[in-house]
């Protein structure tokens, strides 16, 4: 079974959030683009816990998230790092991508494709 937007979006699956939370999963790796507001960033690699803060006593506008921030040359090394962040405070491996381009555990899509087609039947 292909995971596609379509199928998660008939499944009431709108965002990696709800892969997370569907799949009862801790966290989630996100990619934030540079927002140039009042309150910008900088494009970042953010830590979102589901239930959980990771960054507690981060800046406030990270919304309790740790975050990575990278440029457009240190993306990969960027996530790289988050990544390593995530197997050293969680003993998390994030090596499945969503079709939103963001990072789950190890597992969740399966988790993911069982929920689905359980609730198909």
């Amino acid at each position: 079974m292909k995971l596609t937007k379509k199928l998660l979006n008939e499944n009431k699956i709108y965002n990696p959030h709800g892969i997370a939370t569907a799949t009862e999963e801790k966290l989630f790796i996100g990619s934030n683009s540079v927002d140039n507001g009042k309150v910008g960033h900088s494009a970042n690699w953010a830590i979102v816990g589901i239930k959980i803060q990771t960054d507690p006593n981060g800046w406030w506008g990270n919304y309790g998230c740790k975050t990575f921030i990278f440029r457009r040359d240190t993306k990969e090394s960027q996530l790289a790092e988050a990544k390593a962040w995530v197997k050293k405070k969680y003993d998390m491996d994030m090596t499945e991508k969503d079709v939103w381009g963001n990072w789950h555990v190890t597992g969740t899509m399966a988790k993911l494709e069982a929920i689905i087609k359980g609730a198909t039947k």
